[in-house]
């Protein structure tokens, strides 16, 4: 059950940077996560696995290569693939979304959606990918939307950008409706652009920076270009001032997420020592370590050699804090954290000291605190019910695919019986106000969409795990 990758999931600062990177993924390390507790379960859902109406169409592969039209390489697909019809053109035109039903993967008694996710390689966004299945499977089990039963096929994108460009070529050949809650954050960015420019709509991602710029893309959370307001509205609310920062570089967008932070903490006066650039793959951080607690290279005035760097800002994934906390424990260092992702439940265990204190923000309500939150004990467990070995690694980024699918299936609801893509994106254009229940309420409307500004600031108690935990310490804080 535990599936143990040492490069991983990347990504970005959110959840306290939970973007700018922070990517949550994978299975667990060890399961000290019992805050999250899925309090409508039914009795034994999580021994075995429910029959998922969601799951791939019968009969399909379960793995393999599968045939990319135009693709070198391309990824896997858990679905059998239907032929042709989809039209396919260059980046840079914007064709509008089909209108009729045999190009918009919907027939009398199915509708056919897409998912593109790393699942192998450096990061695993499976949980990602079984979240939205679970949100479908729910809706399958009650009748499924107008009597057509939700259908996901997915793609594996490998944390590879030649391989989620092959995927979405595939999705745009196999007539998805649309792409929903997907997780791939090495090719996302470019691929919402190719995607929407082929006229297939996307509902939900990470947060990258093009996923705001196409009337197609249908964000539900945070653009990581703000997190950087929140987090240093952190900073002035503890009083730091000299930060040492460590990111991960691995991925083509992260240029402006970085300077949208730099940017924010230097228009409240906050002076970092020292910026390091870290990858996925780095077997060690001793050496980046090494240049966080001793490379001042901003010449910021400390008060002492030992408060300068007076904290951290981490945007790691969560095998990469393992190695970033080991690193800290192996010389003593343990400054205040700001991490991304850094709250993962199932990674706690792995960390010592560095936990006290530790600070995120989250777009989401927090399931630590707030388990008894309709929308948050409905996503605990359904995703328990349905895939119960995937329960212990949620985290941010599945709320991102649970809301996803939540605004999915209502824009399917109002599109009605005659759903295509172009009706889908008119019902999507008409959602105002929608109550998530666990987020200010998201509004679309024609044009691009940036629905979601606001975070709440979490913070963990001075206790390591398994005796500490995490707390909302906040209300919403929003940010233009």
């Amino acid at each position: 059950m535990i599936r143990e990758r040492i490069a991983v999931a990347f990504i970005t600062l959110s959840i306290a940077f939970s973007g700018v990177f922070g990517f949550e993924v994978v299975r667990q390390l060890n399961n000290p996560n019992s805050q999250l507790v899925a309090s409508n379960a039914s009795p034994g859902a999580d021994a075995t696995t429910v029959t998922d109406t969601a799951s791939p169409i019968p009969g399909a592969a379960t793995g393999g290569p599968s045939s990319v039209p135009g693709g070198g390489g391309g990824g896997t697909s858990t679905t059998t693939t239907t032929t042709g019809g989809g039209t396919t053109t260059t980046r840079g035109s914007a064709p509008k979304p089909a209108t009729d039903q045999a190009h918009s993967g919907v027939t009398g008694d199915r509708i056919l959606v897409g998912g593109i996710f790393d699942e192998t390689n450096a990061v695993d966004s499976t949980v990602e990918r079984d979240t939205v299945r679970a949100y479908f499977s729910k809706v399958n089990a009650a009748g499924g939307i107008n009597g057509r039963k939700l259908v996901l096929e997915d793609c594996d994108s490998q944390y590879d950008n030649n391989v989620a460009h092959s995927c979405s070529q595939k999705m745009i050949s196999d007539n998805v409706l649309a792409i929903v809650g997907w997780t791939a954050p090495k090719g996302e960015d470019n691929e919402v652009q190719y995607l929407t420019q082929n006229g297939v709509p996307v509902v939900g991602g990470l947060g990258t920076p093009h996923e705001f710029s196409s009337p197609l893309s249908y964000p539900v959370s945070v653009p990581f270009t703000r997190y950087g307001a929140g987090i240093a509205d952190l900073f002035v609310k503890n009083g730091y001032k000299h930060p040492a920062i460590i990111y991960i570089s691995d991925v083509g967008w992260v240029a402006p997420v970085r300077d949208s932070l730099l940017a924010s903490l230097h228009a409240r006066g906050i002076q970092e020592t020292h910026v390091e650039a870290a990858t996925t793959t780095d077997q060690s951080y001793s050496q980046h370590i090494a240049a966080m607690e001793h490379q001042n290279d901003t010449n910021v005035a400390c008060a002492s050699p030992t408060v300068c760097p007076d904290s951290v800002i981490a945007a790691l994934d969560p095998y990469s804090y393992v190695k970033l906390t080991q690193a800290m424990e192996t010389v003593n260092w343990y400054p205040p954290i700001v991490a991304g992702g850094f709250d993962k439940g199932s990674f706690q265990a792995s960390y010592d000291q560095e936990l006290k204190g530790a600070q995120s923000l989250v777009p989401f309500l927090s399931p630590y605190d707030n388990a008894s939150n309709p929308t948050v004990s409905d996503y605990l467990s359904t995703v328990k019910k349905y895939y119960p070995s995937q329960y212990d690694a949620l985290d941010v980024y599945t709320q991102h695919s649970w809301t996803s699918a939540m605004i999915f299936v209502e824009a399917l609801k109002r599109a009605g019986r005659n759903v295509t893509r172009s009706t889908l994106v008119d019902a999507l254009n008409t959602i105002q106000n929608f109550d998530t229940g666990w987020s200010k309420p998201i509004s679309y409307g024609s044009g691009n969409h940036d629905p979601n500004h606001c975070f709440r600031f979490m913070k963990h108690d001075n206790q390591t795990a398994p005796q500490g935990s995490w707390h909302t310490v906040s209300d919403w804080n929003c940010y233009s």
